[in-house]
């Protein structure tokens, strides 16, 4: 058996114990602790908060940690949204790579480019879902002259286009490299 584990558990219970878990602070305080003993907690960087993130005026639970490995920029987010069907966290994460939040038209967008391409999205929240507006994949070409190709595919009408570039290049509402935490870092 080992050790740190039982260690863990006892803390994680300690946690449980003296903790109002009726208030969402309290729900929040355990389902971390849970989350942090099964190793699923972002550890590099990580940071946590409650904020309403699909407009139903609810607070859920946002992480935001910066990834361990491969290229490009890496900021992330983790978020547990609140159902108050259930008086409980949705276990099924939603994981999303240099988002940026509109909340007042209840939208993100998100994107990952490394070395050889990546994706982008444009996506708005239904209730405890998010729905694809749009997609972009990023095809990036370095044998010869660099060349980026960006296929957008617009999910509201069917419509696919494409724009190629000598640099990569997302539309503004991206915010490419301009990544943004919600929570304040001291």
């Amino acid at each position: 058996m080992d050790p740190l584990s039982e260690e863990v558990k006892k803390l994680r219970e300690d946690i449980i114990r003296h903790v109002d878990s009726t208030t969402i602070e309290g729900k929040a305080a355990v389902f971390l602790a849970t989350l942090k003993d099964g190793g699923d907690y972002a550890v590099i960087h990580g940071k946590d908060t409650l904020m309403d993130m699909n407009g139903d005026k609810q607070a859920d639970l946002l992480i935001e940690f910066y990834a361990a490995s491969g290229t490009g920029l890496k900021n992330g987010v983790s978020i547990y949204l609140f159902n108050k069907k259930t008086n409980s966290f949705v276990e099924e994460e939603v994981n999303l790579p240099n988002p940026t939040f509109n909340f007042k038209n209840n939208t993100v967008v998100s994107y990952y480019v490394a070395i050889s391409g990546g994706y982008a999205t444009e996506l708005k929240w239904h209730g405890l879902t998010l729905d694809t507006l749009e997609s972009i994949e990023v095809e990036n070409d370095a044998s010869g002259d660099f060349k980026s190709t960006a296929i957008i595919y617009n999910h509201r009408n069917g419509k696919k286009t494409s724009k190629v570039s000598d640099m990569v290049w997302l539309p503004d509402k991206y915010r490419y490299y301009e990544y943004q935490p919600l929570i304040r870092r001291e």
